[in-house]
């Protein structure tokens, strides 16, 4: 139970803060309905991670990340901000829910995927894993540790997806 208290649990950091977090949301529960929007990666246009992701890639210089086989489950804005819009306006939505598109895919395609898109080629070795977490140490794990996950429950809803699939989904932003 949160409490005040930090949950620690294994895993990445972030996993931790979720955990954390999502124990602390549902002490509400027992007043009013709690929906949790469970958040991958946002593309966007206007920066964040898609920014950075994109830069060496645009520059010739991408390439995948440690063995590049993590998941990196993503979703665009319009997609996210559509689902937050949904979740206020259906009441029966209650607990948590995955906000992620349905085609699933590892650091090695997205990256594939977004040099394909941005017209430039992908040559080089992946980043080593070890550079990655000397550059950035504990942050490192973000880029590194990936899960799948599944956005069944939110269809199951009615929720309806505009972005479904990845090179869609980039075409739009950067294409």
């Amino acid at each position: 139970m949160w409490r005040g208290k930090l949950l620690w649990t294994s895993g990445a950091p972030s996993a931790r803060i979720s955990v954390a977090w999502e124990a602390a949301v549902d002490e509400w529960s027992a007043l009013s309905r709690v929906v949790k929007l469970r958040t991958p990666i946002v593309l966007s246009p206007t920066g964040g991670a898609l920014a950075k992701l994109a830069l060496p890639v645009r520059w010739g210089a991408g390439a995948p990340l440690g063995t590049g086989r993590q998941w990196m489950p993503w979703v665009h804005l319009n997609d996210l901000v559509n689902a937050y819009r949904y979740a206020l306006a259906t009441p029966s939505m209650q607990g948590a829910f995955n906000v992620c598109a349905a085609e699933q895919v590892d650091n090695r395609t997205f990256t594939r995927t977004l040099a394909t898109v941005l017209g430039r080629p992908l040559f080089l070795p992946a980043v080593p894993a070890f550079a990655l977490r000397l550059a950035l140490g504990d942050l490192s794990s973000i880029l590194l540790e990936g899960s799948a996950a599944s956005s069944q429950r939110l269809r199951d809803t009615g929720f309806v997806y505009r972005y479904e699939r990845l090179e869609d989904a980039l075409k739009e932003l950067v294409g």
